[in-house]
């Protein structure tokens, strides 16, 4: 019996010594090719909500009011995201993309005299609806018919706001350009082929990251370094609330990688909807597509000589790409949207067909079918692009500009320690795992450009 007890008890040292080495604790956290991910998980930091704003303030007959979406009401500092037309006959209808934990927006209708009626929305679905009746409402607070007072004044009544007296009310009414919008409205007063401007998430801080393995069909090392872009999009639609122009910004940050990529963006566009503006002269619009396919470069390695990876070497300075492009096509901000869009790189030592796409985003004309179910590559089984069989991603966007990547060869779950949490709750936890604030980050294994 004594000598049982002996040998428990020298075994449970044993294993508690065997947890240790040196006096540092060695790591007992799940692999991130071993985690158990729902097969119904996105890997999206990120949600895109259909808004859909109708209006049945009578009092104008049919002319254009102006639905502006911030994402916190604007009196206490929040910033304009959308902006649209809307009559009695149709109501104004866009998709925006919002980072994952948004909880609500503010609404503004601005009617033809300048008067404005506001309204607290919470994101509480991926279709919101919301309708304007000013007539009912506006009588129960300011008769913003016949103009209010002038200067500013603010009467709240349950959750709406009601703006009177925002100037002179002659020249709410001023029409440069003819477009029916009014001048007060119009981001472009003197252009008719443009009248509002929409932004994609984060754009005023920056935009967003797009960080991308580049050894598909076969798993990387999960550092998703290969490549690094950051990127923003200001969508300009008109009085129809069709687009017609982008203004795209994309900076190249790292790539950490032996191989070569190159990078490219797939629009919801026909082939040949659209032409160049301004661009540096390496971006093209691709050839041979059934799409819009911008191309921002070919060859990462020529953009940068080092990796922006390892810290101690030399870094490479970031690479900026200003685009701008005249859309062609009759295209509704709706159906176009401010989102991330289909953004991919390609493995140019195995071929333009090697291309890698956030999960879920299908491939482009151009890339090599007889590729998806191979190596590790499960989208056939799965029916969702770029996927593995355990549904791990090659390619991950966050909402943030400034996104710190791990440091070459260390997998993100180890750079960042509430990452696993995030994608084994689909989601549902930890979904600013990002965010340096969040005290999920462990500083020595992640990288940050100078």
């Amino acid at each position: 019996m004594k000598q049982t007890l002996l040998l428990s008890l020298f075994a449970t040292i044993f294993i508690l010594a065997s947890c240790k080495k040196n006096n540092v604790e060695i790591d007992q956290t799940i692999p991130l090719n071993s985690l158990s991910i729902s097969n119904t998980f996105d890997w999206s930091t990120t949600n895109a909500i259909n808004f859909s704003v109708a209006n049945n303030d009578a009092r104008f007959n049919d002319q254009i009011h102006v639905i502006y979406i911030y994402d916190l009401d604007p009196s206490n500092g929040g910033t304009v995201l959308a902006k649209g037309s809307s009559t009695t006959l149709e109501p104004f209808k866009t998709k925006l993309t919002f980072a994952n934990g948004s909880k609500s927006v503010y609404v503004i209708k601005s009617a033809p005299d300048g008067s404005k009626v506001g309204q607290t929305v919470q994101i509480n679905s991926s279709n919101l609806n919301l309708t304007f009746n000013s007539t009912s409402l506006v009588q129960s607070s300011i008769d913003l018919a016949n103009g209010g007072e002038r200067g500013a004044k603010l009467s709240v009544v349950g959750n709406t706001k009601f703006l009177s007296g925002i100037g002179d009310p002659n020249s709410s009414a001023k029409d440069s350009d003819g477009d029916l919008v009014n001048d007060n409205d119009d981001d472009y007063p003197n252009d008719k082929t443009k009248s509002f401007k929409n932004y994609s998430v984060n754009y005023k801080a920056g935009g967003s990251t797009l960080a991308f393995e580049d050894n598909w069909p076969q798993k990387g090392d999960y550092d998703f370094n290969d490549v690094v872009i950051k990127y923003r999009y200001l969508v300009v639609s008109n009085a129809k609330n069709l687009v017609t122009k982008v203004e795209a910004d994309y900076t190249l940050v790292a790539t950490g990688a032996t191989y070569i990529n190159g990078f490219g963006v797939q629009f919801p566009i026909k082939a040949g909807g659209a032409s160049l503006i301004k661009a540096p002269a390496e971006v093209s619009f691709e050839s041979k597509q059934d799409s819009l396919v911008l191309i921002v470069f070919k060859n990462s390695r020529e953009l940068q000589s080092t990796w922006n990876t390892k810290k101690g070497e030399a870094t490479s300075p970031v690479v900026n790409f200003s685009i701008e492009f005249n859309v062609l096509d009759s295209v509704k901000i709706k159906d176009f949207g401010t989102g991330v869009f289909n953004p991919f790189i390609w493995n140019t030592d195995k071929g333009r067909g090697h291309e890698t796409h956030l999960i879920g985003k299908s491939p482009t004309k151009l890339a090599s079918g007889f590729l998806f179910n191979s190596n590790d590559d499960a989208s056939l089984t799965n029916k969702r692009y770029y996927s593995t069989k355990n549904n791990l991603p090659w390619a991950i966007e966050i909402p943030i500009a400034d996104f710190y990547y791990p440091i070459e060869t260390v997998s993100i779950d180890k750079a960042y320690s509430n990452f696993s949490d995030w994608a084994t709750s689909s989601g549902l936890k930890s979904n600013e795992w990002y965010k340096i604030l969040s005290g999920g980050t462990v500083s020595d294994l992640i990288y940050k450009i100078k």
